[in-house]
């Protein structure tokens, strides 16, 4: 089962591989203001799908923050904010009156203050830092990882606040010292690690190899009229058999 399903559902703990895993959030997982006066919001603080909020404190404010009648308007369309992420998106677009009429400019900024406008629709992706918890990893200590948030500009009016995914480490309460890049994949939370899928694929191998050979011995010492070995033979297929549905 997917990441994605973990945070919208239930999913089995997986088996702590000492890896930086990834749990990918469901798509509309975001805020998208409408305008000046109202907001789309299907923000989901709960972002490991146990069923207890992880975002605490979540804040979501939108609308226009100046107003003039020389300057124009300054729209700060999106301010996002929880707990202990002060300023986790800035999203917004600026008409503003100059000598030649009206200009228009946008703003994308994540986890810092506000740094500027530009001419075109900005679209920025960053990871930030976070603490979490649930029973289902890491034995239920306390983790700290990185929540991946993409903001960007549709219109003037209207941009969007995404929570893209939650990285961490499966294997201990730290947060990943390396292999966390914003825009990155790493492996779904749940899924068998790569070397675990070739060792499945490697004893697959070896007991089908097994059981063809014990099928071609079983089929001699039936000829031979030999039923005691034979039936010995049978009973080592089965066991054979049995654990290639296991594996």
């Amino acid at each position: 089962m997917s990441g994605a399903a973990a945070a919208g559902g239930t999913l089995a703990a997986g088996t702590a591989s000492a890896a930086v895993v990834q749990i990918t959030l469901p798509e509309g997982n975001e805020v998208t203001n409408l305008g000046i006066s109202s907001a789309l919001n299907s923000l989901n603080p709960d972002i490991t799908g146990d069923g207890t909020d992880d975002l605490e404190s979540l804040q979501i404010r939108y609308g226009p923050v100046n107003q003039s009648a020389t300057d124009g308007f300054i729209l700060w369309n999106l301010f996002v904010e929880f707990s202990s992420i002060y300023n986790l998106a800035i999203v917004g677009g600026r008409r503003q009156n100059t000598t030649f009429g009206f200009v228009t400019s946008y703003s994308v900024d994540l986890t810092g203050p506000f740094t500027g406008f530009q001419s075109t629709p900005q679209d920025k992706v960053a990871i930030v830092p976070i603490t979490f918890s649930d029973s289902r990893i890491n034995g239920g200590i306390e983790t700290t990882g990185f929540l991946e948030v993409r903001a960007f500009n549709t219109s003037l009016f209207e941009s969007t606040v995404r929570l893209v995914r939650l990285v961490f480490d499966d294997a201990s309460p730290f947060r990943p010292n390396s292999g966390v890049v914003a825009g990155g994949t790493n492996r779904e939370w749940g899924e068998p690690a790569p070397a675990e899928i070739a060792d499945s694929a490697v004893r697959t191998s070896r007991l089908n190899r097994q059981v063809k050979k014990l099928k071609k011995k079983l089929k001699k010492l039936r000829r031979d009229g030999n039923s005691q070995k034979a039936k010995k033979i049978k009973a080592k297929i089965k066991k054979a058999q049995k654990r290639l549905r296991g594996s």
